[in-house]
């Protein structure tokens, strides 16, 4: 498939080297550009592209830029026999960049707030794209719970459930739009000191403060928290940081949705009733 899909690409010849799988597929292709393949819509890959292309128009943040077909098509969808559905695919240019994950500093989340601020000013200047809201959880969150867990697990999600959607009231509209929502310390990287993000697959519409908990509620180190909130606030204001408790949870809840409505799949089947244990554990423990 990513053959077929390459040649539609003025590209040379070159080697393919697949990376570390997790929810999508992805070449390297040569030195210079990865080739992404997911199952989703063109229109849903599109709207990602599109914002990517702005951004490297319009700014000088380090994102993944999408490269055009010889028809000048950002996307294209290929079928194959031996995979049972359309795959869309993108080539984007690569990002250099090394991953620090454990060796992460205050500099690094320093820098990581104010990129962040940086797209989310730039997603505020975006047309309205074909992607959804990132900061919600499916209305069957609590049952999904109580069928695969207990009748406690049901009664502790909804009740977390109920508080998220009280904090997110107060919150407004007004710091929301169009934001990354997974960037996480595998998904930003440093190249000559300067940070770089990748992964926009997620990205949609949601709070400011969203992008911020993503970032948070995957840190190992919890001390990092406060330099990418000063970093942030260099660029822009942070308003209603109370908050950021209450979508950090949001953000675990969708998580442990996520890996157990999928749990038939063969990454999550041996984990996925460890996750969803590990977060009815958490709330019991943090229930107020």
């Amino acid at each position: 498939m990513a053959e077929q899909a390459l040649s539609a690409y003025d590209l040379p010849p070159a080697p393919l080297t697949l990376l570390p799988n997790g929810w999508n597929t992805n070449f390297r292709v040569g030195r210079d550009h990865v080739l992404r393949l997911r199952p989703t819509s063109a229109e849903f890959a599109e709207a990602e592209t599109t914002w990517l292309t702005a951004l490297a128009e319009d700014t000088n943040l380090g994102v993944p830029e999408p490269i055009p077909t010889r028809t000048g098509d950002y996307v294209t969808t290929v079928t194959t026999p031996d995979v049972p559905s359309p795959r869309t695919c993108v080539l984007y240019r690569w990002v250099e960049g090394k991953f620090h994950n454990k060796s992460l500093t205050p500099t690094d989340l320093r820098k990581v707030g104010e990129f962040t601020a940086h797209l989310q000013h730039h997603g505020k200047t975006m047309p309205p794209l074909a992607r959804n809201r990132v900061d919600t959880l499916p209305d069957y969150t609590a049952q999904l719970a109580a069928d695969l867990h207990s009748s406690e697990a049901g009664i502790l999600f909804e009740k977390a459930i109920t508080r998220i959607h009280t904090t997110q009231s107060a919150l407004g509209q007004e710091a929301h739009g169009l934001i990354h929502a997974d960037l996480h310390q595998e998904n930003f990287l440093f190249h000559n000191g300067e940070v770089r993000a990748i992964d926009f697959d997620d990205c949609g519409y949601g709070h400011h403060l969203y992008d911020l908990a993503a970032t948070i509620s995957e840190l190992d180190d919890p001390t990092l928290r406060t330099p990418l909130l000063e970093g942030y606030r260099t660029i822009t204001p942070l308003d209603h940081e109370e908050a950021l408790e209450d979508l950090i949870l949001l953000r675990n809840l969708q998580l442990t949705t996520w890996v157990v409505q999928e749990r038939h799949d063969p990454q999550f089947r041996a984990t996925w009733a460890a996750t969803l244990n590990r977060t009815v554990t958490h709330l019991r423990e943090t229930a107020r």
